[in-house]
């Protein structure tokens, strides 16, 4: 009797529905729960190379079409066209220059970048094999978290130590 009194008293205690329905996550009081998704200067970025932003965001949303995740498929096997992907339907040429702030989340590659040297980390993030999908998540700002949070991580170079202690 006691155990099933201490186990009625936890789950009581364990509320999984936060306010606005989401699952495991109980928001602060007075937040949101989303933080600010751009600063006024990314913003900036963003609307300066918005031809560029395309291309990026095209990436994240087509990019998972044509990633090697089946391990019975050769490369030849992929789709060798690209509509979605290609420079030309976003006015683009490899020698742009953009600043990758608000754009493209690359700890390495912080300030200016040409397409030419963003295309192949673009490809490696979205169409290799490993890739995710966003366009699911509704709200814009967490989309925007998740984003920055996967290419951040996916492109931050690992130590030989932490390479040891994945393995």
């Amino acid at each position: 009797m006691w155990r099933l009194s201490q186990r009625l008293s936890l789950l009581r205690g364990r509320n999984y529905h936060s306010g606005n329905g989401c699952y495991g996550h109980r928001l602060a009081a007075g937040s949101s729960g989303v933080p600010e998704a751009w600063s006024s200067e990314e913003l900036d970025n963003r609307a300066h190379s918005a031809n560029v932003l395309r291309l990026v965001t095209a990436y994240r949303d087509h990019g998972h079409r044509y990633a090697r995740v089946n391990p019975l498929h050769d490369a030849e096997s992929l789709p060798s066209d690209r509509p979605e992907l290609e420079l030309s339907a976003y006015r683009v040429s490899p020698s742009d220059t953009f600043l990758t702030s608000g754009i493209l989340h690359d700890p390495s590659s912080a300030g200016e970048l040409r397409v030419l040297d963003a295309e192949p980390t673009l490809q490696a993030l979205y169409c290799g094999s490993m890739s995710v999908e966003t366009q699911h998540i509704p709200n814009e700002a967490e989309r925007e978290w998740f984003v920055r949070e996967y290419e951040s991580r996916r492109l931050a170079p690992l130590s030989d130590d932490r390479r040891q202690q994945l393995a």
